[in-house]
């Protein structure tokens, strides 16, 4: 049992993470991947919005939550389009919020 609880301790909660994250897309974006990558500890998103205004909403919702993520890019591409966007960012997980 202690191993698996050393385990168990180790190992992220991703739970937490998405709970954290699912807030933060506006309505009308879709989110088409989320991929975790432990040891960077940082997020890779993309998806498809139907306007510009959203991807930047996106952005500054993950950006201004400062106690779950940090270092979230702002790729150019995703507002080069004024509608019809897929985007993708890359942000980093706080470590509280692996615990």
């Amino acid at each position: 049992i202690l191993d698996f609880n050393t385990l168990a301790n180790s190992t992220p909660k991703w739970s937490k993470i998405i709970k954290a994250f699912v807030q933060l897309p506006p309505e009308g974006v879709g989110i088409n991947s989320f991929n975790i990558n432990a040891t960077k500890k940082s997020i890779d998103i993309t998806g498809f919005s139907p306007t510009r205004e959203l991807v930047i909403q996106l952005y500054n919702n993950i950006l201004q939550d400062e106690e779950n993520f940090y270092n979230i890019d702002y790729p150019l591409e995703n507002v080069a389009r004024p509608t019809e966007i897929n985007f993708h960012f890359t942000f980093f997980i706080q470590d509280e919020l692996l615990k």
